[in-house]
């Protein structure tokens, strides 16, 4: 088998480094070299891609009543919420993607040509939200320069739990070309069913393609000497006052310091006292394994504190545009039939929140392991 060229998600953001890093090692692993790809646009490409974004946006407003303010408030969301990473923690990603990951750009073209010569064996499009259902597509995302039998969906996922209107027909239309079909969440299962009528596999995100010792050789290159005794907090958007004031209630009930991790929101000088910690993916896993508690709006922080059995919450995100993400979290704390994790506005009684919440998933764990690694071996030949 020669390469595998895989196209994710994988820059400023933790979950989506990893989750790109997972499947990069587990090829590594097993002998198949694989090539993170992204889409560098060169004069041509970069004309038609604005042309056909700018007519795909004309075409949507005309027919969609109230697109085009919905498509502006929402690029201006995705934008504060990349930007409320702190720089230094931001280069601490750029930097980690840049020698480990080590993404190769090309254009359509190009990728067309290496697929013909079969440079490529197969083309993997996951995971994280690279079909988000409420936004634009990027037809790159749906390996649009590689031939149908060479196209693997590896748990990608939509964001939502209802592809918008304006993306039904597209949807349909490009997922139906792929050889293989999994999604990561159940939702996402159904929808490129109901889509497609073709066979569909739920799989774990990509991390679980790592075992837990995996991911305790990689936190041990973490170069933080932090003592235990800590809540680990890491909020993607700015967390309410009740989240915050469930924290500091866990901080003061257990005597626990708050290290605020990466994301700098003005609402933590709201706790008795906190320590703010920038840091790579090796000091992100190395303080969720280490952690007496985790508090988290992230999917991917709730999948590593269950990956290391921590005690944790998970509450509703604060997200800054109008498409609630929040059923990918719901999704996951189902599987692993941990909902007394899940705390929103609804919960009127901290005093009554249960700290002996340690509890094993390790059959669960497993199970989902080898559901991905089985899907993923038999999508490329292997078994």
């Amino acid at each position: 088998m020669n390469r595998i060229g895989l196209v994710t998600i994988y820059s400023k953001n933790y979950g989506s480094v990893l989750q790109c890093y997972a499947t990069k090692k587990f090829l590594s692993n097993v002998g198949i070299e694989c090539d993170v790809l992204f889409h560098k646009l060169d004069r041509k490409e970069r004309l038609l891609y604005w042309a056909r974004k700018a007519a795909v946006i004309c075409y949507n407003s005309m027919k969609y009543k109230g697109f085009f303010r919905y498509f502006v408030e929402d690029t201006k969301a995705q934008h504060k919420s990349i930007n409320s990473l702190s720089k230094k923690s931001e280069i601490f990603l750029d930097k980690f993607t840049r020698n480990v990951l080590q993404p190769r750009g090309y254009t359509v073209s190009q990728l067309k040509r290496l697929s013909l010569r079969g440079e490529y064996s197969y083309f993997l499009a996951g995971a994280d939200q690279v079909w988000n259902g409420a936004r634009i597509i990027d037809p790159f995302m749906f390996l649009c320069f590689s031939e149908n039998n060479k196209k693997i969906s590896l748990a990608p996922s939509f964001g939502v739990d209802k592809i918008a209107r304006f993306n039904e027909k597209e949807f349909k239309k490009r997922i139906e070309t792929f050889y293989r079909l999994s999604a990561r969440e159940l939702s996402g299962q159904t929808m490129i069913v109901k889509l497609t009528n073709k066979s569909c596999e739920r799989v774990a995100d990509p991390v679980l393609l790592l075992s837990q010792a995996d991911w305790n050789a990689f936190g041990s290159l973490s170069r933080l000497n932090t003592e235990r005794g800590y809540i680990f907090v890491h909020f993607l958007d700015k967390p309410s006052d009740f989240s915050l004031s469930v924290i500091n209630w866990i901080s003061q009930k257990n005597s626990l310091k708050v290290i605020c991790f990466a994301y700098p929101h003005e609402e933590y000088h709201m706790f008795t006292s906190f320590q703010f910690v920038d840091g790579s993916p090796y000091d992100y896993i190395h303080l969720i394994e280490n952690a007496s508690f985790v508090c988290t709006d992230s999917f991917h922080t709730t999948q590593f504190s269950i990956i290391f059995d921590r005690k944790f919450y998970v509450f509703e995100r604060n997200y800054t545009h109008r498409n609630s993400q929040q059923s990918r979290l719901e999704n996951l704390i189902n599987l692993y039939s941990c909902e007394d994790r899940y705390i929103n506005s609804e919960c009127n009684n901290i005093e009554r929140l249960d700290f002996g919440l340690n509890s094993s998933y390790r059959a669960k764990l497993c199970e989902e392991h080898d559901r991905v690694v089985l899907y993923l071996k038999s999508a490329l030949g292997m078994n």
